[in-house]
């Protein structure tokens, strides 16, 4: 991206946050600030690319088909200081009222919890006003049952959203006090009606004022975003938590070029038509492939299978208890039908993301059979008429990591449901019934971290045996795969093997393979994403995929699914509260080099 056409872009950004564009009557009383950030130099990147084996964040953008990817990245170069944009107008309330319970450009909520919430004055509270002479107090009484019932959400502008520019990088910058042990969860986020949530920081209170820092890149089609703090949490019950001085801000790009990516279809270079699939978003997310003519054009050139990410998850198909809702998962079962790709189903029992129905039930352990074998039957019965869905991912994560013990079978190893309700055997009964409703899907058990934690690997090939030996339908295991830049190929290929060696043979899948490189502390900057370290992910992704083949036979190999499509789409963003880098292609859909180094260990170069 051009640097003269950033910095007027950067100016007609100002104006709109100060008020100048149409159709609004009133003029904002203070103006937006324009500042500068001291540019980092080209050698202390390289010397950061150095010391840092892996990293994270998002951001870049080049032609899909170019041989030499050139990336926009948020980021400051050795000749020029990139300007800064003050966005997060009234940031410190200094142009609201002491007293007041409605600032401008705030958006104030106690939906379900009871709190007080009002601007304060330093000329009564000096010591819990950061700067200026304003700043916002949560007087928290109870919480409620609404998770999102306590929040002061930044709405910008006259409450029409903070403007931004789609694939952008944005610093968002808060300072925050209250008692120690308290929290507040900072996010960023679209309007409704979506309510996407782009970063968070869930941040634990020291008693005394502390900052609090993320780094977000905008999806391509934002244009408004709000940063809501949510304080609805156990934690804070009789707290009084102050918030001031909120900035968000947009910092002009540098240009990186990239290795050559030259693969134009990797599903093309499959050996034995092995599944290569990906996971999308469906329903009425933005960036769901049946409505972004972007996302659709990759997934249908690159991907020959399909993952819903969450449509065909229990919160989504049963919503309420014998009620099932299957159209938006069926809207993608078309798409792919009309596009000549295979559906791999995602996921039919699972402790998370269960309506709150079921989350709820009280019953026998008859009735939770009941209310297990109703949902699996139902489901899977439903597709299995649809000759695209070949797979299911049956039950995911009923393993903990800490010894391989199931999960809720005692303390500290987390909580499910199932197991709590009926006890081991939920595993089995939820095979069985995905076998009699779908006698010709592969049925999967799915977990994450079997690639390192071989405590945990060893419980789930010991019920695989299990399951063979009293002949309980089971025809496959998935590793997630969700690998940290410094994973450990080696380890990853006994892993595989383990598997793959179980007899019987099994096949042995990656079901929702990503790279977490953003791990360090302090986080990498979102412009970190260097030549170094793209060139670190792609040898990372050859090696898992050579891995695989190497050890898992071709008529065991259920393929490869990579979880998500760009950067900017991957739930690690935000769970984690800040850029990554973990995906295949960049913000504008342009290929990484982790694609060809996907590409080369497919191909065998």
């Amino acid at each position: 991206m051009n640097m003269n056409r950033c910095s007027l872009l950067a100016v007609l950004l100002a104006l709109t946050a100060c008020g100048g564009g149409s159709g609004s009557g009133s003029k904002s009383s203070s103006s937006s600030v324009v500042s500068s950030m001291v540019s980092s130099s080209a050698a202390s990147m390289a010397s950061l690319s150095s010391a840092v084996s892996s990293i994270p964040s998002s951001a870049a953008m080049s032609s899909v088909s170019s041989s030499a990817i050139t990336s926009s990245i948020s980021s400051a170069s050795s000749s020029s200081t990139p300007v800064v944009i003050e966005l997060a107008e009234n940031g410190g309330f200094e142009i609201s009222e002491a007293g007041s319970t409605a600032p401008a450009n705030w958006s104030l909520a106690t939906n379900g919890g009871t709190a007080a919430i009002q601007v304060i004055s330093a000329a009564n509270q000096p010591s819990n006003v950061h700067t200026g002479d304003r700043a916002l107090e949560v007087a928290i009484n109870t919480i409620g049952a609404n998770p999102w019932s306590i929040e002061t959400t930044h709405t910008g502008l006259n409450n029409g959203g903070i403007p931004v520019v789609g694939g952008s990088i944005y610093a968002y910058k808060a300072w925050v006090k209250g008692p120690a042990g308290a929290q507040a969860n900072f996010t960023v986020g679209t309007p409704a009606p979506a309510y996407a949530e782009r970063a968070r920081s869930n941040v634990t209170l020291s008693g005394e004022w502390q900052e609090v820092s993320i780094e977000v890149t905008t999806s391509p089609d934002d244009t408004l975003l709000r940063l809501p703090v949510h304080f609805s949490l156990a934690a804070n019950v009789g707290a009084t938590i102050y918030v001031d001085d909120f900035s968000f801000t947009k910092v002009e790009s540098i240009t990186y070029e990239y290795s050559p990516v030259t693969v134009e279809s990797l599903r093309s270079l499959s050996p034995g038509n092995m599944p290569i699939g990906v996971a999308v978003a469906a329903g009425n997310s933005a960036i769901s492939p049946l409505t972004n003519i972007p996302r659709q054009t990759v997934v249908t050139q690159h991907f020959s299978q399909l993952t819903a990410e969450n449509i065909m998850k229990p919160s989504f198909l049963q919503p309420t208890q014998g009620q099932f809702s299957f159209g938006d998962a069926d809207a993608l079962i078309d798409f792919a039908e009309a596009n000549g790709l295979k559906v791999h189903g995602h996921t039919l029992l699972w402790h998370n993301q269960i309506p709150t129905w079921m989350q709820n039930f009280s019953g026998t352990k008859d009735q939770w059979l009941d209310v297990l074998r109703t949902h699996v039957s139902t489901v899977a019965s439903h597709f299995a008429a649809r000759q695209s869905v070949v797979s299911w991912d049956v039950v995911n994560e009923a393993f903990e990591d800490a010894g391989g013990r199931y999960r809720g079978s005692a303390a500290n190893t987390g909580s499910s449901v199932w197991y709590t309700n009926i006890g081991p055997e939920f595993i089995e009964e939820a095979f069985k019934a995905a076998h009699a409703a779908a006698p010709n899907a592969d049925l999967y058990y799915n977990d994450f971290s079997t690639e390192w934690n071989r405590p945990k690997l060893d419980a789930v090939v010991a019920m695989v045996e299990d399951f063979q030996a009293r002949n309980i339908p089971i025809d496959g295991v998935g590793f997630q795969m969700h690998v940290w830049g410094n994973a450990n190929v080696a380890t990853i290929r006994e892993h595989l093997k383990l598997v793959a060696d179980i007899r019987p043979a099994i096949k042995v899948k990656i079901t929702e393979l990503d790279v977490r490189l953003n791990y360090v502390d302090p986080p990498l900057s979102a412009n970190a994403y260097t030549p170094a370290r793209a060139d670190q992910h792609k040898a990372l992704i050859k090696g898992i995929v050579e891995a695989y083949l190497e050890v898992v036979p071709p008529e065991q190999r259920g393929g490869i699914t990579v979880w998500g499509v760009a950067d900017v789409d991957s739930w690690i963003n935000s769970l984690y509260g800040r850029p990554d880098w973990s995906l295949f292609f960049f913000n504008d859909m342009s290929p990484k080099p982790a694609l060809q180094g996907f590409a080369d260990a497919l191909s065998g170069n």
